[in-house]
């Protein structure tokens, strides 16, 4: 009898059954309206946000990866380039120094024949006036003793 002394002295009375039936159905009413949908909404953002979060690490390793491949890539294109630049400029060089030979050749070959031209005529002219020089000393003879 003193617990039930004591549960009336607390207010409590035959009514608690049914408070706790009530309490019961309401919870679980709440639970499928309220509180299940909820928290599923929250599992599936927390999901979400973890996903997401991977997925971003991994597309950021994946353009680090992309990042790494094009930069080789374009060391490999620039090396490509610098070595048909290089290619071509030694073609080029060797060209311009075959060329340079060759005019060289044809100046000194001209030279030449201009040099062999002007002895041969500085040797006909030296001919011509020692052919000439009797008769043009004759002549400056006879205008002095004139």
């Amino acid at each position: 009898m003193g617990a039930l002394k004591m549960m009336s002295t607390l207010g409590i009375d035959g009514t608690v059954i049914y408070q706790a039936v009530i309490f019961l159905i309401t919870y679980t009413v709440l639970h499928y309206i309220l509180f299940k949908p909820y928290y599923e909404a929250y599992v599936e953002r927390l999901n979400c946000t973890e996903g997401n979060q991977q997925k971003s690490e991994s597309v950021l390793i994946e353009a680090d990866a992309l990042k790494v491949k094009y930069e080789n890539k374009a060391r490999s294109l620039n090396q490509d380039f610098k070595d048909i630049y290089d290619k071509s400029r030694e073609q080029a060089l060797s060209e311009y120094d075959a060329q340079v030979k060759s005019a060289r050749t044809k100046a000194d070959e001209f030279l030449k024949s201009t040099r062999t031209k002007i002895g041969q005529e500085i040797a006909g002219a030296e001919k011509a006036i020692k052919a000439e020089m009797p008769e043009i000393t004759q002549n400056i003879v006879t205008k002095m003793l004139q």
